[in-house]
């Protein structure tokens, strides 16, 4: 449940391009300001949940009173501006059907990816400090991650890894048995021994448990996975490694540390968590890892096998970003986990260049596989949206600037096509011109939110672009000058 005090929270959340440019939105607010006197913002939500620019299946609006039919058709508004300095209006609600990746326990923090790395980093480098200081292993600085299913843990201990230069062995302690993990039982004679005297029971170490340092000397990371949902008997053999770094006879080397997952109760659904008695899990330091959309993005920007399309398509549908119904037992649902891994077998069918054509029902049947049919629809329906603007219309954009082909008046399908003109040359540099036609055309779109939406996708797409050292940047800025005199003259004119 999200409270929307008034317009300016509203369009930050729904209409987001650059926070910068909340107070110089190209709209239709006056329109209803003009029309309805109270609460003008709440019917121009009204409005575009009316002429589908909010999903309606994912926010559900209470408006108590306000008859739906009232509220004009796109085509019967002329847009406006206001500055929204004055947007003072009583408090509305609206619903979003989206899955929280905070914890419900106030008391366990929650943390971004780069909170979390350097968590993780911490606890390997005051490991590290104690080798390096000749102290024994009395206890390890355990860290315990809990987070929703799918959202990348194993992905951060990965990346942490490879910027330390360590190994990674990873045990999804909920689908292993005790032999697994304390080894199997087996009958050794002792040095020097004759008879049955001096036989002993003892266990054989799985031969994937590490015994030294790895090949760089550095150590590594064991990940217990699924912590919470291990059998009790694999949970007492796992929770003396965690802890003191020993079990069974068995000793971690010195530059290994043990970090220890587990899904938050709500994300459980029927399924029963191993009881972990409190004096053992007061011994790990508890964070809950809840990643933002944007810094995902921020890293899927880097990779060329995530879909600059989806990318574009999360950007302004936000509750498709992670979205679990823990009662029902689906096995394909969206995630960053999923998206990623829809994404890669895409572009791998796509034969690795995101140009090459390929049916859109087979797009569709590639992402139902891994995020689920509602999901999948939504994406697809998404790609549609730019279909009346071809790629030769694209590259008109960096051709012939100004006098290209203009987007449709439909926010949502000028935005589509927005994305698509500034990922269509993503890890390309482009040329001089290409730049400046690109924001000819940006700054001759009629619309604010047009413009606002074709620079912040180029600016993602392209972010060399703004960097002082580049020779382009000079015709970035000067761009972004023009843009910002032309907001403050809609400022003045409101």
């Amino acid at each position: 449940m999200k409270t929307i005090r008034n317009y300016e929270s509203f369009a930050d959340d729904y209409r987001l391009n650059e926070n910068l440019l909340k107070k110089a939105w190209t709209k239709i607010y006056d329109f209803f300001k003009n029309k309805f006197k109270i609460a003008p913002w709440l019917y121009y939500a009204l409005f575009l949940k009316k002429t589908g620019q909010l999903s309606k299946e994912k926010i559900e609006i209470h408006a108590p009173g306000m008859d739906m039919t009232s509220i004009p058709d796109e085509e019967e508004i002329k847009l406006a501006t206001e500055s929204l300095k004055n947007a003072a209006i009583s408090v509305q609600t609206i619903n979003e059907d989206s899955v929280s990746l905070t914890h419900s326990d106030p008391m366990i923090r929650n943390v971004d990816v780069e909170d979390l790395k350097e968590e993780i980093k911490t606890a390997y480098q005051m490991n590290l400090d104690r080798v390096e200081s000749g102290k024994k292993r009395t206890k390890n600085d355990a860290l315990f991650i809990w987070g929703a299913p799918g959202v990348g843990k194993t992905e951060i201990l990965n990346q942490v890894a490879e910027e330390l230069d360590i190994v990674v062995i990873e045990f999804h302690l909920a689908t292993i048995e005790p032999t697994d993990f304390r080894g199997v039982p087996k009958i050794e004679m002792m040095p020097g021994g004759t008879g049955p005297e001096s036989e002993r029971t003892v266990s054989k170490i799985p031969a994937i448990f590490p015994t030294d340092n790895g090949p760089s000397g550095k150590g590594g990371i064991m990940f217990f996975d699924e912590l919470n949902r291990a059998k009790q008997m694999v949970l007492s053999a796992a929770l003396p490694l965690a802890l003191n770094g020993r079990v069974a006879g068995y000793e971690l080397p010195s530059k290994w540390i043990v970090v220890a997952a587990g899904n938050r109760p709500e994300d459980l659904g029927g399924a029963v968590a191993t009881a972990i008695e409190p004096a053992l899990a007061n011994r790990f330091a508890h964070v809950n890892y809840a990643p933002k959309l944007q810094s995902w993005i921020t890293w899927a920007l880097t990779k060329p096998d995530i879909n600059p399309e989806l990318i574009a398509f999360l950007q302004f549908n936000k509750n498709y970003f992670h979205k679990l119904d823990p009662e029902k037992e689906t096995p394909n649902w969206p995630s960053p986990r999923t998206w990623e891994m829809a994404s890669h077998k895409e572009y791998f069918l796509r034969k690795k260049n995101w140009k090459h054509p390929f049916p859109i029902q087979k797009i569709r049947d590639i992402y139902t596989d891994l995020v689920g049919a509602e999901a999948a629809i939504a994406f697809t329906e998404y790609l549609k949206l730019k279909e009346n603007f071809s790629e030769k219309d694209i590259e008109d954009v960096y051709t012939k600037g100004d006098k290209a082909k203009k987007p449709p008046k439909r926010l949502d399908q000028a935005r589509a096509v927005a994305a698509a003109i500034a990922f269509y040359k993503k890890g390309e540099t482009v040329t001089e011109k290409e730049l400046k036609n690109v924001l000819e055309w940006a700054i001759s779109l009629d619309s604010m939110e047009e413009k606002t939406s074709m620079l912040s996708f180029f600016r993602m797409a392209h972010p060399y672009v703004k960097d002082g050292s580049n020779p382009l940047s000079k015709i970035w800025w000067d761009y972004v000058k023009k843009w910002h005199i032309e907001l403050k003259d809609l400022e003045k004119e409101s």
